[in-house]
């Protein structure tokens, strides 16, 4: 089986979420001569980027982020952490950066932090809790460490949640497939894509069920039959449902005529055609 490219994908969601914010995403950051990379490096592009709107996870970034993400079942070692530290400090002497506050540093992992907590905590450092997934330490830089699997379960989190793994991936397919009417489109293209490559298992069957929940969504219902497949999306919006949005002309469009027709079948289309305008109004039409 081909290994998942979590960290690419990771780096995209980042794009796709910050770089209209007013902040520039740099990845595989080399910060000496031997292959000494930051996994990513987030740096504001000038006083007008939109920290406030930003996740809480990331409202406190600052001139220069670097972001260090461990895919499910990658553990942060104590051996990890002093790396991480290491790289921020040649990045710094790399870029000429006067001041360590102008550098943040996040670690974002999945599962347990017992192990590394009590590794600070030795170091004479404490980590302290912000709120459920998310904690801070001063080491001279800013210290956020992210349990992805802890994160509350809401609209802004939705894309950093996608890069853990388990039950929270469900409970997340489950809250995407619900409320799906109430992201945006380039969010929720975003996110039923990488879903569905990262946790093919656990997103299909939401994302099966997801035309029901976005069948008047005009702005997204051509994409949606895309991702999932014609047949598939006739099947979880219904027949009928179908049917009437033949009469948006937007929405045939989108689908394409003959994809909807091949679909359903010229029987079962002239059928429920037949039902949903009842036979006296197509008797009349036809006098008419």
């Amino acid at each position: 089986m081909m290994k998942k490219k979590w960290h690419p994908y990771f780096s995209n969601v980042l794009k796709h979420l910050l770089e209209p914010k007013g902040f520039s995403v740099e990845t595989e950051v080399e910060v000496g001569k031997m292959p000494l990379r930051i996994d990513i490096v987030v740096i504001k592009k000038g006083k007008d980027a939109d920290v406030k709107s930003l996740p809480l996870v990331f409202q406190s970034f600052t001139d220069y982020n670097v972001i260090e993400y461990k895919s499910p079942g990658d553990r942060f070692t104590r051996n990890d952490f002093d790396r991480l530290f290491a790289y921020v400090l040649l990045f710094k002497i790399k870029k000429n950066i006067e001041w360590r506050r102008q550098i943040n540093v996040y670690a974002l992992l999945s599962g347990g932090i017992k192990g590394i907590e009590d590794y600070i905590r030795g170091n004479g450092h404490k980590l302290a809790k912000i709120k459920e997934g998310l904690y801070f330490a001063d080491f001279g830089f800013n210290f956020y460490l992210i349990q992805l699997d802890k994160l509350e379960m809401i609209n802004e989190n939705y894309g950093l949640i996608l890069f853990t793994s388990g039950d929270k991936i469900k409970e997340l397919a489950r809250e995407i497939g619900s409320k799906g009417d109430s992201v945006s489109k380039l969010d929720l293209l975003e996110l039923l894509e990488t879903g569905l490559y990262l946790h093919p298992d656990e997103f299909k069957e939401e994302v099966r069920l997801m035309p029901q929940t976005l069948a008047d969504r005009p702005d997204i219902i051509s994409e949606l039959a895309e991702i999932v497949g014609v047949d598939k999306f006739v099947q979880g919006i219904g027949e009928e449902k179908v049917i009437r949005s033949l009469g948006k002309e937007r929405v045939i469009r989108s689908l394409g005529e003959e994809e909807v027709i091949r679909s359903l079948g010229e029987e079962n289309l002239l059928k429920n055609f037949i039902n949903l305008l009842g036979k006296e109004k197509i008797k009349k039409m036809l006098e008419g």
